[in-house]
């Protein structure tokens, strides 16, 4: 990760929202070794992966907090106590549950020191599809909401930038910036964890017509994955400061 925030981060706290099995955790790790007295609290709903982790990071010199909170409430975080705010990939989780992402963002805001920023990193809607393999992308992300839904489990929600742009105007935050990128990913195991997560969805439901379909589905993903050697994944990345 580079330097996202641009300037010396000597003495400064930075706050991630979703810690999840630590991508973002270990790039921030990575970038705050460089700065002198950095502390990094980083915080999820679910703590099943805050033992390894703390494990992974016991020599680093980056002084780390790991907090099991709801991102609405953020438990344990003091008003205006933080320097820079993360959110990767995690707004759509938030936002499974209708609503909380206004009310995730307003507690952003509150928890964040006047002048802090909010950096959020999130996927386009699955209606954002350009070439081919983003179509695999959204393909993808359809076969697993539909599960969710049918499971009776929260469906991430995708938020628009420009209407995160403007729900984040309307909260007072300023100086807001966003702008577009794409991330692929090469390679036939490109899909691995999807099809390994939607095993695991497979394998609750009784109907084996449901099953049955989503299988030929899959099989027909994983087929146009062989023969574009990946897929590609369009995000966004937004910047604001309170």
């Amino acid at each position: 990760m580079e330097n996202i925030f641009g300037q010396c981060l000597d003495n400064k706290t930075i706050l991630e929202i979703g810690t999840g099995r630590g991508g973002t955790t270990r790039e921030l790790v990575l970038l705050l070794s460089k700065f002198e007295n950095c502390r990094l609290i980083t915080t999820d709903i679910v703590d099943d992966h805050f033992s390894e982790l703390k494990d992974e990071f016991k020599d680093c010199n980056v002084n780390i907090d790991f907090i099991k909170t709801n991102a609405c409430c953020l438990e344990g975080i003091k008003e205006e106590s933080i320097d820079y705010l993360v959110c990767n990939y995690t707004l759509c989780a938030i936002n499974s549950n209708p609503g909380c992402e206004v009310l995730a963002l307003n507690k952003f805001k509150s928890v964040l020191k006047t002048g802090g920023e909010l950096h959020i990193e999130e996927e386009f809607p699955i209606n954002h599809i350009e070439n081919e393999m983003q179509e695999i992308w959204s393909k993808k992300w359809k076969v697993l909401k539909s599960c969710t839904s049918l499971l009776g489990e929260g469906v991430y929600n995708e938020m628009d930038p420009e209407v995160l742009k403007n729900i984040l105007i309307i909260l007072g935050f300023k100086n807001i910036k966003y702008k577009n990128s794409v991330s692929k990913f090469s390679g036939e195991n490109c899909l691995d964890f999807f099809n390994l997560r939607l095993n695991k969805y497979l394998k609750r439901f009784e109907n084996k017509t449901y099953v049955k379909a989503m299988e030929d589905i899959t099989a027909v993903l994983n087929e146009s994955v062989k023969k574009s050697q990946g897929m590609e994944i369009p995000s966004y990345y937004i910047s604001a400061v309170k």
